[in-house]
């Protein structure tokens, strides 16, 4: 997605980031608040300390790969677990303490950057706005005007659903200076300043090649210090963006020929089931190298999407065979600050993604880049597996129980619109970072259980469903506390 100004995209990608979970919400709303199941425990720092008893001494401690379960609720909703059980263990599981690791300036951005491209021209944009850039804007601009003019969803294209609203874009310069005119403005009149704005802007604006060189020096910019590169390949132009924001920092790149509207045949699937795939197999091994390159040497494959002719990658931490479980969307509630606005200041989930073309990369992104400040306990005691799957079915029952409100009314109980089936397809044993309370913004990544899948209401029809999709409930897996991902505790 594009914009105005190449600074403020940047914000625009970390919003559509949380904006996935949003997505969720707004069909299921937030579990309600006094929910029956375990509280958070106030001795949860003397539990870390505890350490497992030796796997023999466990009882029942054994292997168990799969859980098959189907329930139905007199609200119509429905329950159907057909899942695979990932790393089920009781030892050697871990506690870590980290933080957060900003980019450098110098070497270890230039580095990235000459890793992925070594024989380019990179030029520093420092800000500035170059005719590429107000040119791709014009078009993203007049597409959502197209999309505005014929009843289209701005950011899908398709119909309008019934009452559904459209985001909001920051005003033109000539709506700033008239406020009566801006609020009588329609979206049209709106879009189409915004427009007329950059095509005088486009006269006098640089070409890439009348930039300078790159420093890798960072600027300071309004939400954080950035680096922005244009990098210029046999005259195509790739875009690389490294930024330190005030909590956590990002990387982006975008390949002249990456295309935000491909679609997708498999979604976030077990890299598992592309074994016999020759083509995923030799760009993993391409891009395990690139990863090592650039000095990453902790992560490992979490999940693959495919579509024609393109693959997506998603990379997490791995520590002793426990990863960093990310999901896309999740069934929790949203973060506010004491104004009531979606709070950005949490730091969320690292991952790297990467999406390839035709053997490319057109796509890379890293988010939240930490390092282990400290091993809290390498053989943590959990609770067994029976008790955390009646933690489980209980909140399950507790959110599926009530029937579904139609959007018109409010409810203490219902959290649907319609009737919803929740498919569990992945359960695993991984890690969540969770922000540790009246700690003074101390995290940690904690074993929990993470129970995945999809629902009925919330699933991309046209997409093979292998369990990477949606987190609904992850369960603290030393006491048993339910920890809501949008609030990371």
């Amino acid at each position: 997605m594009n914009g105005p100004n190449r600074i403020k995209i940047i914000s625009t990608i970390t919003v559509i980031f949380v904006g996935l979970s949003i997505c969720l919400m707004s069909a299921c709303q937030r579990t309600p608040e006094n929910t029956a199941i375990i509280a958070k425990n106030s001795d949860l720092y003397e539990l870390i300390k505890q350490t497992a008893e030796p796997e023999t001494a466990v009882e029942d401690a054994k292997h168990l790969d799969h859980w098959e379960l189907e329930q139905e609720y007199d609200s119509g909703n429905r329950l159907i677990i057909d899942a695979e059980i990932v790393n089920f263990c009781y030892t050697g599981v871990p506690v870590l303490s980290i933080s957060e690791k900003p980019f450098q300036n110098g070497s270890q951005l230039e580095n990235i950057v000459r890793t992925m491209f070594p024989d380019a021209v990179v030029y520093d944009q420092s800000g500035k706005l170059t005719k590429e850039d107000i040119e791709e804007s014009i078009l993203y601009y007049k597409e959502m005007l197209f999309r505005a003019d014929n009843n289209l969803n701005l950011m899908t294209g398709q119909p309008k659903s019934p009452g559904e609203t459209d985001p909001t874009f920051e005003l033109a310069e000539a709506y700033k200076n008239d406020p009566d005119a801006a609020a009588s403005a329609t979206l049209h009149d709106q879009l189409s300043a915004i427009i007329d704005e950059l095509e005088a802007q486009l006269a006098t604006a640089p070409e890439v090649t009348d930039l300078s060189l790159a420093s890798y020096q960072f600027i300071k910019a309004t939400d954080g210090n950035q680096v922005n590169l244009r990098v210029v390949v046999d005259g195509r132009i790739s875009t690389i963006d490294f930024v330190n924001w005030d909590t956590g920092s990002s990387f982006y790149m975008r390949a002249p020929d990456y295309d935000s509207s491909i679609k997708l045949q498999i979604y976030n699937s077990s890299p598992n089931l592309f074994a016999n795939d020759e083509v995923f197999q030799q760009e993993k091994k391409d891009i395990d190298q690139f990863l090592q390159s650039i000095g990453i040497d902790y992560m490992s494959l979490y999940s693959v999407s495919m579509g024609e002719n393109t693959y997506v990658y998603e990379y997490v931490r791995d520590f002793s065979g426990f990863m960093e479980v990310y999901t896309p969307q999740y069934l929790g509630t949203v973060a506010l600050d004491a104004n009531g606005d979606m709070n950005m200041n949490l730091w969320k989930t690292e991952h790297f993604y990467i999406e390839t073309k035709n053997g490319n990369i057109v796509r890379a992104e890293w988010i939240n880049p930490s390092t282990i400040s400290h091993i809290d306990n390498e053989n943590v005691k959990i609770l067994p597996w029976e008790t955390i799957q009646d933690i489980f079915m209980r909140q399950m029952d507790y959110i599926l129980t009530p029937s579904p409100i139609e959007k018109s009314e409010t409810s203490e109980g219902s959290i649907f619109y319609n009737e919803t089936s929740i498919y569990i397809q992945r359960v695993e044993l991984g890690l969540t970072k969770v922000l540790m309370r009246n700690s003074g913004g101390a995290y940690k990544l904690l074993p929990t259980w993470c129970f995945i899948g999809y629902d009925s209401n919330n699933s991309k029809s046209d997409a093979k469903h292998n369990g990477n999709e949606i987190c609904f409930l992850t369960i603290n897996a030393i006491d048993g506390s339910i920890i809501d991902r949008g609030q990371m505790y």
